[in-house]
């Protein structure tokens, strides 16, 4: 979607949205186009949803609430899937950083809400999350996904 941007000895390249919750396989090949090993392949990936941390009192939801929450769900874990196949069958590239938000982002039901109020909240989590996966490291976000796995009952 995105043209690639240099910066400092990095291309980065928008791996694209496939609307089933992760791409991994187009970013790859997105970066093949650019080098010739797989082990020159550094991915960061960032989950566009987060299930983990939405408390759900169910007795409240009305018909369209539970479709979108289904559809949260499946979203969510058709992108776990797809992070867990493109391990697999990727080994020589560096999946560094796995990125999942740390809390519900505000009304999240919405598509593409671009309410000041909502992005300034949304770019702030998402600089607190990046300094807490930094202090961290690289395995943060790699235990979330294999916690969620366990919890949610994902099969691979």
């Amino acid at each position: 979607v995105f043209e690639p941007q240099f910066y400092w000895n990095y291309t980065l390249i928008d791996g694209g949205w496939s609307g089933e919750g992760l791409d991994v396989e187009d970013a790859v090949a997105r970066c093949r186009e650019m080098v010739d090993d797989d082990q020159d392949i550094i991915l960061d990936i960032i989950f566009a949803n987060n299930i983990s941390d939405i408390k759900v009192k169910r007795q409240n939801y009305t018909s369209l609430q539970i479709l979108s929450r289904y559809s949260q769900i499946l979203t969510y874990t058709a992108g776990v899937r797809a992070y867990e196949y493109a391990i697999e069958n990727y080994p020589d590239v560096n999946f560094r950083y796995v990125m999942i938000a740390s809390q519900k982002p505000p009304n999240q039901d919405i598509p593409l809400d671009f309410n000041p109020k909502n992005i300034e909240f949304m770019l702030n989590l998402g600089i607190q999350d990046a300094q807490e996966a930094l202090e961290q490291g690289p395995e943060l976000g790699k235990k979330r996904i294999k916690q969620d796995i366990q919890r949610l009952n994902i099969q691979i």
